[in-house]
């Protein structure tokens, strides 16, 4: 989907302002929507740009991640993402209640995976070598 119809869409419930800590906003890049929560979104060293963490919510645990982004594009405007158009948007619906402290938090993956898709390999959920999607270390 082209982000100017995703924006045209979601018209009633877009913000008018960035996102702020505690929010759901959408994170668009090449045309894959997913929903997000703001973790945190601090000043980097750079005059103008931004550290952005979010919890992008396309699967169950949550997965982390951490832009570093331009004031501009916490307003909505498109940037690119390893040569990828990408996009914030707000949505003006309020805090979300989420703790952050989960340990079964997903550690973020490249964003080429996350737009390609699995890449074939098997899960490691025991990081014991396990080539299978077992919960039981291998023997």
């Amino acid at each position: 989907m082209e982000i100017s119809r995703l924006k045209k869409l979601l018209t009633p419930i877009l913000k008018n302002d960035a996102p702020q800590v505690g929010e759901l906003c959408i994170i668009w890049i090449a045309g894959v929507v997913a929903y997000a929560i703001v973790r945190e979104i601090e000043p980097f060293y750079m005059e103008g740009w931004w550290e952005f963490r979010f919890l992008i919510l396309r699967q169950i645990p949550p997965q982390e991640h951490e832009w570093r982004i331009k004031t501009e594009h916490l307003h909505g405007h498109e940037f690119q993402l390893d040569s990828h158009p990408a996009a914030i948007l707000a949505l003006n619906l309020g805090a979300v209640a989420l703790s952050f402290d989960d340990p079964n938090m997903v550690k973020s993956k490249s964003w080429k995976e996350m737009i390609d898709g699995d890449d074939g390999k098997e899960d490691d959920p025991g990081g014991n070598g396990c080539p299978g999607k077992c919960d039981t270390p291998c023997s």
